[in-house]
């Protein structure tokens, strides 16, 4: 994909605008050199370690991620990126297709019909085929999206342009002013989370400030009005986020509250067990690797087949493998501490017995 996306872009400048072909030079050629220094190398060198890579690589990863979804558990309906697109660039999606649709095809000069087809509704079509989806695949079309939609809105007249200024504007007002809202909702409707009354205070700034770029900022041109109104929202945006993901790590699977209940009761020293869940940054909170007890979530299944060593087992347990009970036995009576999140499968509670305290934190256990 890091080879093809560009790819299209760069066909779609060229693809019949009679563009001079410039001409092939020693700049060329060490592109292409460090593209292949920096792209294969890391392949290369895994293949030379074990060549049954190569078959792992170009089939697993690419014709059955395409054709498969069970290979990784990604399987999303055909119309995923059709709808999440759009959803994740409002309301300049909005803008773009109203503008598209209203602008007679004939009159869009062939480099922009290149980079609506190129650069967009290809790669858009071909991910929407491959059966394994993830919005972060189709991340490279939103440069084409962000050029198109600067060029059919500068293709408006100025009244016209006012008129999406306001209603860009207002949507983002719309947004704030619903973050204003959310210590309220949050009392009235389990949204798994609770955020603070005061948290308002950066949201309802950020209104404050749309409403007086929009009513006292006269400047002719719309344009900067557009571009200072768009940093506004994101910057006060980015401001009330800040506070609500503190206020509520556990519920957006933050491992720092943990990390601050072990070193205050003095339990940093044991080893740490995570039961069936997946959680990384607790590593770096402790400054040491937790144990995964995997008994059936798929998004701990780890690639051993080319592990050198068995030195991975010390992390990560499959509880379903009988062959796997004495490690975990060792394990539970060094005095480990052992999270858990929700409840423990009836078959896996005799595990408890090896604990005596207990202390609930958001939907986290915390056994020792």
């Amino acid at each position: 994909m890091g080879f093809v996306l560009p790819l299209m872009a760069v066909i779609g400048f060229y693809f019949k605008q009679g563009q001079p072909r410039r001409p092939f030079t020693i700049h060329h050629a060490l592109g292409f050199l460090a593209f292949a220094l920096v792209g294969l190398s890391w392949y290369l060198y895994l293949m030379g370690e074990n060549p049954a890579f190569v078959r792992y690589f170009l089939f697993e990863h690419t014709v059955e991620r395409f054709a498969n979804a069970a290979t990784f558990n990604r399987a999303k309906p055909w119309w995923f990126y059709l709808v999440l697109a759009p959803a994740t660039s409002l309301p300049w999606a909005v803008a773009l297709m109203v503008r598209a649709v209203r602008t007679p095809w004939s009159s869009v000069p062939q480099q922009w019909r290149n980079v609506l087809i190129f650069w967009v509704l290809v790669p858009l079509v071909f991910f929407s085929l491959s059966k394994s989806k993830l919005l972060l695949y189709v991340l490279p079309i939103f440069p084409g999206v962000v050029l198109l939609t600067v060029y059919y809105l500068g293709r408006c007249t100025e009244a016209a342009l006012h008129r999406w200024y306001v209603g860009i504007v207002a949507f983002y007002g719309f947004l704030l002013g619903a973050l204003c809202l959310l210590p309220i909702f949050t009392t009235v409707i389990n949204l798994g989370f609770e955020v603070k009354p005061l948290t308002a205070i950066w949201p309802a700034a950020g209104v404050v400030a749309l409403v007086l770029t929009l009513t006292l900022w006269n400047q002719v041109r719309i344009a900067p009005r557009l571009l200072a109104a768009t940093v506004l929202f994101t910057v006060f945006l980015l401001l009330s986020a800040k506070p609500i993901m503190q206020q509520n790590e556990l519920a957006f699977n933050g491992s720092r509250p943990l990390a601050e209940f072990l070193r205050s009761k003095q339990l940093t020293s044991r080893q740490v067990l995570v039961y069936d869940q997946l959680l990384p940054s607790l590593a770096f909170e402790l400054g040491q690797l937790p144990v995964f007890l995997n008994d059936g979530n798929s998004s701990l299944n780890r690639e051993t087949q080319f592990e050198p060593g068995t030195s991975w087992h010390r992390y990560l347990l499959y509880l379903q493998d009988p062959q796997q009970e004495p490690a975990l036995g060792a394990l539970l009576l060094q005095h480990p501490v052992l999270l858990v999140k929700g409840e423990l499968k009836p078959e896996r509670r005799w595990m408890l017995r090896y604990f005596q305290q207990q202390q609930k934190l958001g939907k986290w256990t915390i056994w020792w």
